[in-house]
């Protein structure tokens, strides 16, 4: 039987009941309880509630008998600094009063007649903070001394707990050093510096180190709770054992916390008391095993929290995050570490007053103020990545690694992205906004730490040296790629985001709206794409109901004129008529649907009307209904494209990666809603601009699109049309015999769907009786360097093949690692993507369950990048220049493939192979291996290897030439893939050459393509077409005014300005040639 244990941790917000076990060797964590913390006023003080706080703690403790998990021992963690004081009696004298009360104002300069700060540091080693207990009973000596008269015991927050607990009076000793006053040389109170600031010596406990056992429960307790078990005290500072908890084997590592409050530092053996540690303002507070937490204290988002809650939480912190974007050019900032940001008693009137005071310019609006702190914030994180640069170099004892965290922090905050190549790794996030570079403060943070503490060291230094690339590495313990959302299955009785309950939508405006706060909310708790598969079978389901709600409406009208009802009777007989008639009507059975109409009424001849009035009304009202469901339809799409390019997921730093899959519905209300998601996107956005976003995929299949007799073959020739002006729709074709062999006719599910730039899912040796689309992603996938094998085989092909078995190894051990993390997830990780039933069969679960078993359904990929280079390393040649080549690029990636299915038949999951999509890795590579290799022509003499299995974007080559020598690999890499050609001219002008581009990709047996084409517009006078030097329209030239707006597909989406682009992106779009016919 399992032996449980219980962590109480106690935060400034809330606390909660962890219990834990071994099992099968590794730790197992449970959340079984949690409560809401807070300060209250009470006298004018701003007091903790430790009965409340204490009662929580029992409660939880029952809740462990409840579910039959006694634990064998407990401890309790909390915030440092507060204290209680007892009286002989073991009464609390005063109030409970927590940290951020104002008493201790103007305390510092009483400690400071007794000891000056220089050295109370050098005594103490710890950061000098208004509210640490050396100030608070500084403040309770000159406003209570009778309370220092009458006290018995000094006991901190979780001592006072565990005393409440067990009745052993004890003082552990990581919390005790937060207060300023104990000695980092002793382990001990400092009590010369007590007796100097006139404290008395009796009530303080002896320290106790963590690890210590207190006692068991006392009778009154046990009794209660109805077990007894072992006190023994942690870390009772909650960061003390937070940093405990960090998987390191050594010294060498940084930390770095952010919430409330922020924390970063590193772990000493030996306290640092020195002057410099003084100046940059360090703190050695008492860790496990007598060593020390080297940390820095930053104000963190109690900033951002007050002012929302000044506002009563008015507004989401999306919302706040958007108001910020808006005005990100507002120039004030303010010290966030400042004493007055404490406890003020307006936050907001605060930062006014601080931008008054220093004399800049006063913020007045939500987003001036959120501004203001979050570009503060940032600020004072890279003051302090800086000032650990600085301590780094003077004492030399932290590793070097190849990205410095300090450093990429200090770029992030002083370098616009022209100037920095990171922050224009993803083109898609704008990283010198403010929360654009909060967001990478938190990723390249978050790579360092999985680098040095949860990826296994081999493959770590893989990644790090350019062997394989681990994509999306800062979410690599967090989350999955992307998933295919079923929204027919997700509006079924609605859904909730988790900010209350979303009711099924009832009209196409209602379904696009739903429809894009479904993709952002999954975005949230993704790092990939987000993609519908079924969007015209989705949306045909809101079309009906706007249909039938309209027909309904204006057969009240025709009622009312026909047979001179009043509105109430006309409405109310249509409502009737509608319950009892027995039959529905869609847009494709209104005749039947007329039939039962005159029927009805030959049946009803109190209603006087006759057959031919029947057959007049229901001709108005299926027209009436037809026009304005269309209307609707067309204004729900517009809005859809305008929602899609505008809203933000990942606290306001992206626009969420989305796709839609639509083109073989041949339903009337299906086809209503690809038309007219087609016409929005071809009008654009308000001032006519072409959309980024959705990625929009139009599906080919003969017998409903392909041919003229096909049912859909209007909305392929519109499709043909649109994406000539507006580079979307791309194109699939399910006829592909990797995509038919899936496709099950009047089974939407079955029909291949892409996701973000090219990944593809519908395969599943896990489930194959479930090879479906429908909510399933990729889980993740890492790249191998192909050029670089080449380069080192030296033309062997033995070697090369030896060499590319150990790094597939090597990239499936990668894959199972991250898996095996991503399966120790509950369903309340993912509120949204397990909570609402999005991910497939997560609807079975509940919010404590794991979601291990149903991540088999997705996909570890292995990917792959520069196949062009690799071919001419080995043979001289890429395989657009020689066939050989082509027979021997088909052979690697076929051996690739083989290799993905023997070890999905091994291990019952699916491995899959990528072709892989190179935006961020596209330069990283190669930047490398010029500096290893040198500079070797073909192969690494560009800036950028070539994406995938594509043959090199300047290589001169017809469109159908490029298309056949492409379309071989998209058999062979079932985890995605997508093949461009690249057009020139205006497309619009020539449809038939743009259809027989997309016909040839049909034929040649590519599973995913389009065309990229030039597509510019001029901000200023609105043309939109071809621009080069001079604007056609109004002719002038961007030296004249604003940029031209030029949109270009960066991978597998568009960006509006290549301004975001990487070096190595852009380098590769200038060297792209044109495809002719």
């Amino acid at each position: 039987m399992a032996a449980y244990y219980l962590a109480v941790d106690i935060g400034a917000s809330s606390g909660r009941h962890i219990i834990g076990h071994m099992e099968n060797g590794k730790m197992v964590l449970e959340e079984i309880y949690r409560f809401e913390n807070g300060m209250v006023k009470k006298d004018g003080e701003l007091c903790w509630e430790f009965d409340r706080l204490f009662k929580e703690v029992v409660n939880g403790l029952k809740k462990c008998k409840e579910i039959g998990k006694i634990p064998v021992s407990m401890g309790v963690d909390t915030w440092g600094v507060d204290f209680v004081l007892l009286d002989k009696d073991d009464k609390v004298l005063g109030n409970t009063v927590g940290y951020r009360d104002h008493r201790t104002e103007g305390m510092d300069k009483e400690v400071y007649k007794a000891i000056s700060l220089k050295d109370l540091y050098a005594r103490t080693g710890i950061q000098k903070a208004d509210y640490n207990t050396i100030y608070q009973l500084m403040a309770v000596k000159k406003k209570h001394p009778e309370y220092l008269e009458q006290a018995e015991t000094l006991l901190h927050v979780p001592d006072y707990f565990h005393f409440l607990l067990t009745g052993q009076k004890t003082c552990e000793y990581t919390e005790a050093t937060t207060g300023q006053l104990v000695s980092p040389i002793t382990k001990d109170w400092d009590y010369e510096l007590i007796d100097m600031l006139g404290y008395p010596r009796k009530m303080f406990q002896k320290l106790i180190m963590p690890g210590t056992g207190i006692g068991h429960l006392s009778d009154k307790i046990r009794e209660e709770v109805g077990f007894d078990l072992e006190v023994v005290a942690p870390a009772t500072h909650d960061t003390g054992s937070a940093v405990l908890a960090v998987p390191a084997n050594d010294d060498d590592f940084i930390y770095i916390s952010s919430g409330t409050w922020s924390l970063m530092g590193i772990e000493r053996k030996e306290a640092d008391c020195s002057e410099k540690s003084c100046e940059m303002n360090f703190t050695n507070e008492g860790g496990y095993a007598g060593r020390f937490r080297y940390l820095k204290n930053i104000m963190g988002l109690w900033m951002i929290q007050s002012v929302r809650h000044e506002v009563n939480d008015k507004y989401s912190f999306a919302e706040i995050c958007a108001m910020a974007e808006e005005a990100k050019d507002f120039p004030s900032r303010v010290d966030a570490n400042d004493e007055c940001f404490l406890s003020p008693e307006n936050m907001t009137e605060e930062v006014k007053d601080y931008c008054r005071r220093t004399g800049q310019k006063v913020p007045e609006t939500m987003g001036e103020i959120a501004t203001v702190i979050y570009t503060s914030l940032a600020d004072c994180y890279a003051k302090t990545a800086k000032a650990y640069i600085l301590y780094r170099a003077e004492h030399a004892k932290m590793r070097e690694m190849d990205e410095n965290l300090m450093k990429i922090y200090e770029d992030l905050t002083f370098k616009p992205s022209e100037e920095a190549d990171i922050k224009r790794e993803n083109a898609n996030i704008d990283a010198d906004t403010a929360m654009g570079t909060m967001l990478k403060y938190g990723s390249e943070g978050a790579k360092c730490f999985y680098d040095a503490y949860v990826i296994p060291s081999e493959m770590a230094e893989a990644h790090r040296h350019g062997d394989i690339h681990i994509h999306d590495k800062d979410f690599y313990a967090l989350t999955e790629t992307c998933c295919q959302i079923d929204l027919i299955k997700l509006f079924k009785d609605g859904f909730s985001t988790g900010h209350g309950f979303l009711r099924e939508p009832n009209d196409i405006r209602s379904y696009t709206a739903l429809a894009c706060i479904a993709i952002q909310a999954n975005q949230n708790e993704m790092h990939g794409g987000q993609s519908v598969p079924n969007f015209d079978y989705a949306m045909a389901l809101g079309v009906a109901k706007t249909f039938r709600k309209c027909y309904f409406k204006s057969l009240a009208q025709a009622l009312q004129f026909q047979k001179g009802l009043n509105k109430t009777e006309a409405t109310q007989l249509a409502k009737t008529i509608q319950n009892e008639i027995g039959t529905d009507i869609t847009m494709g059975t209104t005749a039947a649907f007329e039939t039962a109409l005159k029927e009805y009424f030959s049946n009803k001849p109190n209603l006087a009307v006759t057959e031919q009035e029947a057959k007049k009304m229901h001709s108005y009202a299926v027209e009436t209904a037809m026009d304005d469901t269309d209307d609707a339809t067309y204004q729900a799409m517009e809005a859809l494209i305008h929602n899609l390019n505008t809203m933000n997921s990942r606290a306001g730093a992206q626009v969420p990666f989305s796709s839609l899959n639509y083109g073989t519905d041949t339903s009337p209300e299906g086809r209503m809603a690809m038309k007219n998601i087609l016409l929005a996107t071809e009008k654009g956005l308000g001032s006519g601009e072409t959309a980024i976003f959705p990625i929009q995929i139009f599906k080919v299949k003969e017998g409903v699109s392909y041919n003229k007799e096909d049912p859909n073959y209007d909305l392929f020739q519109l499709s043909i049309r649109v994406s000539a002006k507006r580079l979307f729709p791309n194109f699939s074709f399910i006829d592909a015999p990797f995509n038919l062999q899936y496709y099950k006719e009047g089974h939407p599910e079955t029909e291949i769907a892409y996701m973000g730039c090219r990944t593809r899912v519908i395969g599943n040796v896990y489930d194959p009786s479930r090879e479906i689309v429908n909510g399933r992603g990729n889980l993740s996938f890492t790249s191998i360097n192909l050029p670089r094998l080449g380069i080192k085989a030296k033309g062997d092909i033995h070697k090369f093949y030896q060499m590319l078995d150990e790094k597939i190894d090597l990239v499936i051990d990668q894959l199972l690692h991250r898996f095996k993390i991503q399966s120790t997830k509950k369903v309340y990780n993912y509120p949204f993507l397990m909570g609402q039933g999005v991910w497939i069969d997560s609807e079975k679960l509940d919010a404590q369950d794991s979601i291990a078993e149903i991540l088999k359904h997705g996909t570890l990929s292995v990917g792959f990048i520069g196949l062009a280079e690799t071919l001419k390393a080995l043979t001289g040649k890429h395989h657009g220049e020689s066939a050989e080549s082509q027979k021997l690029g088909l052979e690697i990636v076929t051996h690739m493939r083989k290799r993905m299915d023997d070890k999905s038949a091994e291990t019952g999951l699916n491995f899959s192979l990528l072709a892989t999509p190179a935006e961020g890795l596209s330069g990283r590579f190669i930047k490398i291996d010029k500096k290893r290799y040198g500079i070797i022509p073909g192969v690494t003499d560009r800036d950028y290897y070539t994406n995938s299995f594509h043959v090199p974007v300047y290589y001169p080559i017809k469109a159908h030439e490029k298309i056949a020598l492409e379309a071989p690999y998209h058999a062979l890499t079932n985890a995605g893939h997508i093949s461009y050609v690249e057009l020139d001219g205006d497309t619009c002008k020539n449809l038939e050459a743009f259809e027989s581009v997309i016909r040839c990709m049909k034929e040649a047996g590519i599973g995913y393509g389009s065309i990229n084409h030039p597509v510019d517009r001029d901000p200023c006078c609105g043309y939109n077409g071809i621009i080069d030097n001079e604007c056609p329209k109004c002719h002038r030239t961007e030296e004249e005014g604003p940029k031209f707006e030029r949109i270009r597909r960066i991978t597998g989406y568009l960006v509006g300005t290549t301004d975001r682009w990487n070096n190595a992106k852009r380098a590769e779009e200038k060297d792209r040639v044109k495809h002719g016919r």
